[in-house]
């Protein structure tokens, strides 16, 4: 390993030890996703976690999704395990962590109408509305989950991740994997008029 980022303590892990940690993760939680997928997205599946009208995907939009959140599952758990013992570097508040990590939580998908995503960012007016504190609380709170998820995403991978390309990247992948499970979970949700 070689020393260098945040400090002395803040040694990256090997590139290749990390991405094979990263595709094995990401394989095993494929695989369970995929599983699962396919059987809630079959067309006699109960839906009975959704309120919502809901169109099943096809069987290879379910293979694509469950990748899409595999492996940006996978990416995490590399790189929190790659950072074992260098946590105080990885998550040490730096502009280049808390900008990202502002920018993603803002445009993070929170819900979707047929098969666009809605941002976070639309949640931030409905604060200021005149509603229910029960309702106000969950926003704020699905607005703090996201601050302090892409915070955590942005120090590991600022961390573990020497490229700015391949941070990009990651983030990207990060993203993608958000509007992938809601897809995965929710499927298409039909927009009745």
């Amino acid at each position: 390993m070689e020393n260098v980022g945040d400090g002395p303590l803040a040694e990256r892990p090997a590139a290749r030890k990390t991405a094979r940690l990263a595709l094995a993760v990401g394989g095993v939680v494929f695989a369970g996703l995929l599983a699962w997928g396919l059987m809630a997205h079959s067309a006699g599946a109960e839906r009975w976690f959704l309120a919502v009208p809901f169109e099943p995907l096809p069987p290879w939009a379910v293979a694509l999704a469950a990748l899409c959140v595999a492996m940006p599952l996978g990416t995490l758990a590399a790189l929190i395990i790659g950072q074992r013992g260098h946590w105080g570097a990885a998550l040490r508040p730096r502009l280049l962590r808390v900008i990202p990590a502002i920018l993603l939580a803002l445009i993070t998908p929170v819900a979707m109408v047929t098969i666009f995503p809605i941002p976070m960012v639309l949640l931030l007016p409905a604060l200021v509305e005149d509603m229910d504190p029960l309702t106000r609380a969950l926003q704020a709170g699905a607005i703090l989950l996201a601050l302090g998820f892409w915070y955590l995403a942005a120090g590991l991978i600022a961390s573990g991740v020497r490229s700015w390309g391949l941070r990009v990247a990651i983030f990207g992948q990060l993203w993608i994997g958000i509007y992938a499970g809601f897809l995965l979970f929710q499927g298409f949700n039909l927009f009745v008029i």
